[in-house]
């Protein structure tokens, strides 16, 4: 692998390849058949992927496939969070190429792979040709003729974004051949479109995710979310403990919403810390303040959590045994409507005396009066006895 690491002139040639049958399985713009030379494989790819920020291919951009990580990018997106806007950029596929090269100050090596941002090279590599003027633009686009190409002699400049360096590469000039290519150099026997592998979608989720979960336990989460910690099937494994970096236990600071923090980030039994995925919602201290904002990225080796935060251009790092993890907001309840009365069945039961029986015999089954007795419907009350004169009323 070519990787120059210092700003300067270098003389290169770039080495031809034959187009192989992967290249059919590419959706992007075909600018060679199979069994053609060409210079370069163009191909996208997601970087800073999983714990280890490794790259891999997108399978959407490549070859037309489902790919988990632009799925979970088009759920950001759907978000009116402005933190999840920097975590869409981040994940966003980037455009790369592959070359074969012979570095002239290191002809011992042979034919290297090199690999490298379109943004970085292949752009200048493109402008170069397309402003020459047309005798010349006909000779440049040569360059990777084995009979009738140039040697590049290119200017590497040292770049930096935010903490990043890096060297941008211009060519400087196209300097014509005074032999062919080494015929060692062109039977080296690789096919560029066969370096560019797809991890599968299963697999590539669970990267990405840093979760063990499978297709039917992700479509149980709304739709256009970020996937939340408390809605996992099953925990990851436990990631290697840090003697170094635990800290003890501590109560929130004031400020904290501990209605919605899930999770502190006290060690647990065997000292690993807790972990976080992408998405996770999260509140740290900073500055006397708590700051909330997404998790872009959890290293639990070596203890730190990327966080997007609104208004930051980049993530935020912080020890991840700082970091709370919050559950999503509590739905709105739906207004409770007043229960209305039932309608009466049968009309109320009619009231009567304590001491009269609440279910009377039926009419008939009244007891008839004897002879001698009137019906106690008609008995009438006699006169009032009259007082006796030595009666002690008076």
């Amino acid at each position: 692998m070519w990787a120059p690491k210092k700003p300067g002139a270098y003389k290169i040639e770039i080495i031809p390849f034959v187009v192989g049958p992967a290249a059919e399985k590419f959706t992007l713009r075909k600018y060679a058949e199979v069994d053609d030379l060409y210079y370069e494989r163009t191909y996208w790819n997601h970087r800073g992927i999983g714990v280890n920020n490794d790259a891999f291919v997108c399978a959407a951009k490549n070859f037309g496939q489902k790919c988990p990580i632009c799925e979970h990018r088009a759920q950001l997106a759907q978000s009116p969070k402005a933190e999840n806007e920097e975590m869409v950029k981040a994940l966003s596929p980037r455009e790369r190429q592959l070359f074969l090269i012979v570095d002239h100050d290191d002809l011992g090596k042979g034919v290297q792979l090199w690999e490298i941002s379109y943004a970085l090279f292949g752009k200048h590599l493109d402008a170069k040709v397309a402003n020459a003027d047309e005798e010349d633009r006909v000779r440049f686009r040569r360059f990777a003729d084995p009979d009738e190409g140039s040697t590049l002699k290119l200017m590497a400049t040292e770049e930096s974004m935010g903490r990043n360096k890096f060297l941008e590469f211009s060519v400087d000039e196209f300097r014509p051949r005074k032999a062919q290519l080494d015929p060692d150099w062109l039977d080296h026997g690789f096919c560029l479109d066969d370096m560019v592998r797809l991890v599968p979608y299963a697999e590539l989720k669970k990267i990405f995710l840093q979760t063990g979960e499978d297709d039917s336990q992700d479509d149980t989460r709304a739709r256009g979310t970020a996937p939340r910690g408390n809605t996992r099937a099953s925990e990851p494994e436990p990631a290697p403990a840090r003697t170094s970096r635990a800290a003890p236990a501590k109560n929130p600071p004031s400020g904290v919403n501990e209605d919605r923090v899930v999770q502190t980030t006290s060690p647990s039994a065997n000292g690993a810390p807790p972990a976080f995925r992408a998405g996770d919602e999260v509140e740290f201290d900073y500055r006397e303040k708590i700051v909330t904002g997404v998790v872009f990225r959890h290293d639990p080796v070596k203890g730190i959590v990327e966080v997007t935060v609104a208004g930051r251009e980049r993530p935020q790092v912080v020890d991840d045994v700082d970091v709370r993890l919050l559950a999503p907001e509590p739905a709105p309840k739906p207004r409770e409507r007043p229960a209305e009365p039932e309608p009466a069945d049968e009309p109320p039961a009619r009231r009567g005396r304590a001491d009269e029986d609440p279910d009377p015999p039926p009419r008939s089954a009244r007891r008839a009066p004897a002879d001698n007795e009137d019906p106690p419907a008609t008995r009438r009350p006699g006169p009032a006895p009259k007082k006796s004169q030595d009666s002690d009323w008076d």
